[in-house]
């Protein structure tokens, strides 16, 4: 059978301890805070390992959906004014 999967790769790992989060990109200047990545249920984005896109039928083909969210979350005791910065990449396999 055949499907389509999904893997999310964190351009720069995850923070360690929050699931979903991606380290901050260079670039960024605020301390104690990354950007959280979820799916429509608000479970945490799971990051380095295939997962089905449900929304795709092989047997029309087409496009799929696939709903992510994005937040900040603390990471640290204190946050302090600035910009944050993440990166991921998005890839898609046919199996």
């Amino acid at each position: 059978s055949n499907q389509v999967g999904l893997v999310l790769a964190a351009s720069g790992g995850e923070v360690p301890g929050f699931r979903g989060a991606l380290k901050p990109a260079a670039g960024s200047t605020a301390p104690g805070v990354a950007i959280k990545l979820t799916d429509a249920c608000g479970a945490p984005a799971v990051f380095d390992r295939s997962l089905p896109v449900t929304s795709y039928n092989k047997a029309t083909g087409g496009s799929a959906t696939v709903p992510m969210h994005a937040s900040y979350v603390q990471t640290g005791a204190t946050v302090k004014p600035g910009s944050v910065k993440g990166a991921v990449q998005v890839l898609l396999d046919y199996q």
